[in-house]
Order: structure tokens, then sequence, then C-alpha cells
């Protein structure tokens, strides 16, 4: 094989290999409908009498026009067209050489679908592109919850319980306490304290098992701890000089948080009581830390020649501010 076919050969692959919608997104999509109550279609001239409001199938061919079909019952009629909308793989596209991908799936016309479900609110107009959650689910308003990676956590390890209260279906309030542990780092020997936190949460989605919800959340630590701290004399001209006669002294460390931090988060539900919360947010903090009884005559140091040194930027006596991240999962019971 001469050097032109390998490069032809390889050039077309890569072409195919980069139009990821055009692989993977199939000619048809089989839209699941379900309607708040009983009714009978019209799909493709053709009436279907669907007596059991049980969600109907309905398979459409792809494409960038609105799918459409009418809905019917002794009260009412409804035309429903379902916007075309591009699949999620679409966009991996931005991975091929020169963006290819893009020109290709447009080419194919095979970068348009259709959601897999909607449900049609008789009595409002448009449609969701998911069936909502069951009303039985939101029955039950109170849910207390533990975070079981919290006594494992690096920085502020702790039993970790929640209580939240529905209000309505798009709103909750949540109330968490964490009873800091003591365990045998530079952040956490003899610790002792707590971590308490009040969010509100706005959900966004209520889907049929899954609720996407934004949050924000006030949280305020209180935490007192030991570690073996470096010191040297007050004559240091650069904090990140080491003087010969440096020591280490048994320091009490007092810290006191005040965060206020956004949240996105969704709830799962496992079953009809046992729900998984997981939730992402980035903040800001307010640190206050002093050290309770620091040698005189000295100055807390750097404990090794890092760039960054964790130990002593988390210790160092501090009244700023800072970022905040939150990153967790929580299990909850409702009752």
């Amino acid at each position: 094989m001469n050097k032109w076919h390998t490069t032809l050969i390889i050039t077309l692959l890569a072409i195919t290999v980069s139009s990821c919608s055009t692989l993977i997104t199939k000619p048809y999509t089989t839209v699941s409908v379900k309607t708040s109550d009983t009714v009978n279609y019209i799909y493709k001239g053709d009436t279907i009498f669907n007596k059991l409001n049980e969600p109907l199938p309905l398979t459409f061919e792809n494409g960038k026009s609105p799918a459409e079909f009418t809905i019917f019952n002794n009260d009412t009629t409804r035309n429903i067209s379902i916007r075309a909308q591009k699949p999620a793989i679409y966009y991996f596209n931005v991975l091929s050489p020169f963006f290819v991908g893009f020109a290709i799936d447009g080419l194919t016309k095979k970068h348009w679908k259709y959601p897999n479900r909607i449900y049609v609110d008789l009595n409002k107009h448009g449609y969701l592109s998911y069936f909502p959650v069951d009303s039985a689910l939101l029955a039950k308003k109170n849910r207390f919850s533990i975070t079981p990676l919290a006594a494992i956590g690096g920085q502020h390890p702790g039993i970790e319980l929640s209580l939240q209260r529905l209000i309505g279906t798009h709103y909750a309030v949540q109330l968490t306490y964490e009873q800091l542990l003591a365990s045998d780092t530079y952040l956490t020997r003899d610790a002792k304290g707590f971590a308490a936190s009040v969010e509100y949460k706005w959900y966004i989605r209520n889907a049929r098992k899954k609720r996407l919800y934004a949050s924000l959340v006030f949280e305020h630590l209180n935490k007192t701890h030991y570690e073996f701290l470096s010191y040297g004399n007050d004559s240091f001209q650069d904090s990140f000089d080491y003087d010969p006669n440096y020591y280490k002294y048994y320091t009490g460390i007092k810290k006191k948080f005040y965060s206020l931090t956004p949240r996105i988060g969704t709830e799962y539900y496992l079953s009809n009581r046992l729900v998984l919360d997981a939730y992402f947010g980035v903040g800001i903090r307010h640190r206050n830390v002093k050290h309770l009884n620091a040698p005189p005559n000295s100055r807390f140091s750097p404990t090794n020649w890092e760039w960054i040194d964790i130990e002593y930027d988390s210790n160092k006596p501090t009244n700023s501010f800072s970022a905040n991240l939150d990153l967790n999962v929580k299990i909850g019971w409702t009752f």
C-alpha cells in the first residue's frame, strides 16, 4: 500500500470516528408519552384508544422539525409539537480534529433527536420533557439524613446529621449538625468542636425519581485542636527562612469559620423512603484562626520547603476571607 492510500485511509478513519452523533444516535426516537388524564391519540393519521392512562410509546424519525400528534378526550383536544434537541453526545465533537465532527453530523442530519419521554398536563400549556415526581413521594415532608463520608474527612471529620422539611413541592429547609472528631493528623489532633448549618433549597426540576435543586447554605464551624507547630526567633527577615534553632511547640489552635455557599445538587429516590442526595458548591468563607498558647518572642514558621505547605497555611493565625468548597453525599430516610 503506497503512502497516498495510507494517508487517505487514516484521514477517512479520523473523520468517521470524529462524528459522534452520526455513529451513535439512532435514526428514530421512541417517545414515551404520559398525560395527566386519560386521553386518546391521533398518531400518523390513525386513532389510538388508550383507556389505561399508561405511558404510550410513539416512534418518530429524527429531524429538525417538531414531532407532532394529537391527544383528545370528551373534554378537550390538544395538538402536541415535540421540539427536536441536540443529543449530549453531539457536543463531544469539540474534541474532534478541527471540529470536523460538527460538519459530519450536520451533513448526515443525525444531530437531532427528541426527548425519550414527555408529560402533558391537560390543565397547562406545553409539556415537560420528563415524567414528574410521584406525589406520593412528596407526601412525607420530613427527612432524616446522615453523611457517611463526613467521618473520614481529612479537614474536619465528624458525625454529621441533617433534618429537612419540605415546603410545598419546590422548596425545603435543611438543618445540619456535625460533631467533630479527633484523629492523629495536623488538623484534628485532640480536636473538639462542632459545625452547624442552615440550607434553603429550591427544586428546579421534579422528575419521577430524580430531583434537581439549587440551594444556599450558611455554616458556622467552631473548633479547637492541637499540633506540634514550628516556631523560631523573631529576627526572621522572611517567613520562609529557617532558623537553625527553630523548635516544635505543642500549640492549641482555635478556629471559627463562617461560610456562605451556593450549591447545586440532585436527589435520587432509591425507594419510596430512601433518598440519595449528592451536591457540589463553591462559596466564600471567613476564617478566624488563633494560637491559644504560642511561645513568647517567637514566630510561627513553615514546616518544610514545599511550595504549598498545607499544614502551615491551615494552622497559621489569620482573620481573612477564602474560598469554600462543598462536595459530599447524604443518605436520607423520609417520614
